[in-house]
């Protein structure tokens, strides 16, 4: 069964210690995000944790680093606005199966 803690959390440094004492499976993270691009965070994320799946969420403009980044498995998934509720809710249903 996937069983699922919520939390949102203002700064990527809060988040990052937020991670170590919940240890999750999934990060879902935007890239707009102060101090430090959702970008930057995730491959952060998947560097210092690596068994923890990665999301990126975004509305803005997505260059071709961070397209290769998901590409060669730096950040697991990028879902790009518009998305459906479905596409977002199967997309972390697939991310968290392939644990």
């Amino acid at each position: 069964p996937i069983s699922a803690v919520l939390g949102a959390v203002g700064l990527p440094v809060e988040a990052l210690a937020k991670i170590d004492g919940l240890h999750p499976d999934l990060v879902l993270s935007d890239n707009e995000m102060p101090q430090m691009k959702g970008f930057d965070f995730l491959r952060k994320v998947r560097v210092e944790r690596p068994g923890i799946r990665t999301l990126m969420l975004t509305g803005g403009y997505i260059g071709d680093h961070i397209r290769t980044a998901v590409a060669f498995g730096e950040i697991d998934r990028l879902l790009e606005k518009p998305w459906l509720d479905d596409q977002l809710r199967n997309t972390v249903r697939e991310l968290l199966q392939s644990k």
